[in-house]
Parts: C-alpha cells; sequence; structure tokens
C-alpha cells in the first residue's frame, strides 16, 4: 500500500550544520490558479465557521530549494501563507490542471519527536475544533512561520522551539538536545514538513496535564523498537501524514534500517485525508 508520506531524507544534523537562507520571492500563480484559491478560501472560511474552528492565512514560509551536503544541509526558504497553501498544496490533485508542481504554496511545517526523561514519545491528539487532521494523532509542531524576520534567514529550529514552548510550555531550559532529522512531503498534499527529534529533561508524570486548546489528549509510547513499531502498525490510519513520517524517520536512526522497512510494510493511508482536513 502507498505510504502517506515521501521521506525525502532521514539523517541526524545538528543546528550548526544546517543552513538556512531567505528570497523575498513569491510564487506567480496564475489566474486560474488565483481563482482557485480565492474559491478554495471563501469555501473553507465557511466550513470553519460552522465547524467552529479558526481559520486564518497566517503567514508562513515556503520550501524554495532544498539540498543535502557533506557538512550538513542547506534549504532556500521563502515567503507565502495558509490561504495559498490551502488553495494548492491541500486541493484535490485532480483540480490543480496541468500547472503541478510549479503552481504550489509548498508552505512548510515542523514536527518534532518529543523524547521524554523516563523514556516515553509524547504524540498529541488534535482536538475536534482544529481545521487540519481534527481527532488524529501527531507529534508537537505546526506551520512554519517568518517569525516577522522577512528580510533575514529563518531557522526552522526556532520555529520547533516556539511550536514546543506554545504546546507544551517547554522553554530552552527544558530542552536536552534537539536535532533535525529529516524532511518529509505529505504523498497528495506535496506539503512540505522538517522533521525533529527533541529530548526534554521532564517525564511523562510532568507533561501528561499540559494538553493544550489545539488537542483533547496527550499519548504516552515507550521508546523501544517493539512498541514503536506496534504502535505505527496499530494507528498508523489515524496519524497525521506529517507525524507518522517524523516517527518513521525517528525510528529508522534509533533502531536501523531493517526497522523502517519492517514498519513500513505495515502501514495504513487511512482515510482519504483530503476530507479530514476540509
Amino acid at each position: 500500500m502507498e505510504r502517506p508520506y515521501e521521506l525525502l531524507f532521514a539523517r541526524r544534523l545538528a543546528e550548526s550544520a544546517v543552513c538556512v537562507a531567505w528570497t523575498p520571492e513569491r510564487v506567480r500563480f496564475s489566474r486560474r490558479t488565483e481563482d482557485r484559491i480565492a474559491a478554495t478560501w471563501e469555501a473553507a472560511l465557511q466550513k470553519a465557521a460552522q465547524r467552529g474552528s479558526d481559520l486564518f492565512a497566517g503567514r508562513m514560509c515556503r520550501l524554495a530549494e532544498w539540498e543535502l551536503t557533506e557538512e550538513g544541509a542547506r534549504f532556500l526558504l521563502g515567503p507565502t501563507d495558509y490561504r495559498e497553501l490551502l488553495g494548492t498544496n491541500m486541493t484535490d490533485p485532480d483540480t490543480r490542471g496541468e500547472e503541478g508542481e510549479s503552481a504550489l504554496s509548498d508552505g512548510a511545517g515542523v514536527c518534532s519527536v518529543i523524547q521524554t526523561a523516563d523514556g516515553k514519545l509524547l504524540l498529541q491528539q488534535r482536538s475536534s475544533a482544529v481545521f487540519a487532521y481534527p481527532g488524529w494523532y501527531h507529534c508537537c509542531g505546526g506551520n512554519l512561520s517568518p517569525l516577522g524576520q522577512l528580510d533575514g534567514p529563518i531557522s526552522p529550529f526556532a520555529a520547533m522551539r516556539i511550536e514546543l514552548a506554545e504546546e507544551l510550555g517547554c522553554g530552552p531550559a527544558d530542552v536536552a538536545g534537539m536535532s533535525l532529522i529529516g524532511l518529509a512531503r505529505e504523498r497528495r498534499t506535496r506539503k512540505p514538513e522538517f522533521l525533529f527529534h527533541l529530548r526534554v529533561g521532564a517525564g511523562q508524570s510532568d507533561l501528561e496535564d499540559r494538553i493544550g486548546n489545539e488537542h483533547d489528549r496527550l499519548l504516552f509510547v515507550d521508546d523501544s523498537p517493539v512498541s514503536l513499531r506496534s504502535f505505527l502498525s496499530e494507528e498508523s490510519a489515524r496519524i497525521a501524514p506529517a507525524g507518522l513520517a517524523c516517527l518513521v524517520a525517528y525510528g529508522a536512526l534509533a533502531f536501523g534500517s531493517s526497522w523502517r522497512s519492517e514498519v513500513e510494510g505495515t502501514l495504513s493511508a487511512g482515510p482519504g485525508r483530503l476530507k479530514s482536513i476540509s
């Protein structure tokens, strides 16, 4: 069965090994694509209002280029927003026409496997009120925003630290280690995602009540090859594609390539993902 993500690379990289540059250029959409973006956004606003979900055209960073090097990785980011992302990447591929991936916003996200001090991996179950993947399991994360630094390079590491603080209340002093472990794209939407591994100094008992407004509950999985493999085999159809890619990348680096091959042979693509975010 086709996996719901494409893992572009899985490699552990320190922040010092990652070079990020910024271009002010936006994607130039055709009139046809602009019209589709506008129509999709209007429909999404109406649906969000009916569901009581929050939806706004927040600023985002698009992934313009990337490459692996001997020293690490290089990424070129540029401006986009959630409105453009929703009207391009997150629309049905059959409606994108002949323009293909050249007409995508490619607004990126960040997410991280959170490893606790007592040997657990922390996941979140998204609230039914959120617009994207309501009720699904995911890793801690969010959209990659420019953080107000429109005239300079942006750091996916900094964006991930902000998400960690907002969602779990963990500041820099709580982080025992952090590395980029991969880059993925959702198979259907093609949305790119920076994948991280974060170690925190807190244990399950210190974190289990930090649920936040966007989530219904936290889930803790034993950090072992058997437990993670079992969880992914049983729950993959309920895990957001980017979160699934992040867990697989982590497992591949922690437990080996044979573990990854075995796990990916059992994954389910899940129900129609566009239905879950529309």
